[in-house]
């Protein structure tokens, strides 16, 4: 009888702590990135190498974002002008900016986060700088 009533009280610990686990994962999404179509335009500045790596980051930091990623991509026509202006602002000798799409997940986490809920948001941002072609460092991004 005891030895049933411990296996019961594990039972219902184990699936409590399965229910928590779910309903916390549920409620802080990561960032989906699994199915992002990365678009590596032409370049005349940067190897396609320099621009996957620029690219990795930013896909590493939104991660954190509640939303899926669908589209990341290097614009060189779209982007020249304004990358010497973001070089000089963070006192860098080379700026890249990346533009992307990705729609929020719906609800008060996109809200709390400064995004729409349950929003498309297109031609998004992401502006990395670096020195003396070093490593690529985030900035900031948005529109």
């Amino acid at each position: 009888m005891k030895k049933k009533l411990i296996i019961g009280t594990i039972g219902i610990l184990v699936i409590i702590s399965i229910s928590i686990f779910i309903i916390v994962n549920l409620i802080n999404k990561k960032g989906n990135i699994e199915n992002v179509e990365v678009v590596i335009g032409k370049s005349e500045i940067y190897s396609e190498q320099e621009i996957q790596s620029s690219i990795d980051i930013v896909l590493n930091k939104f991660k954190d974002f509640p939303a899926t990623l669908n589209k990341i991509w290097y614009d060189e026509e779209k982007s020249k002008d304004a990358s010497k202006a973001w070089a000089e602002q963070y006192n860098a000798d080379e700026a890249i900016i990346l533009y992307s799409n990705f729609k929020t997940y719906k609800g008060e986490q996109a809200t709390n986060s400064g995004l729409n809920s349950d929003s498309e948001y297109s031609n998004w941002s992401w502006i990395l700088v670096r020195i003396n072609k070093g490593k690529w460092k985030l900035m900031t991004w948005g529109y």
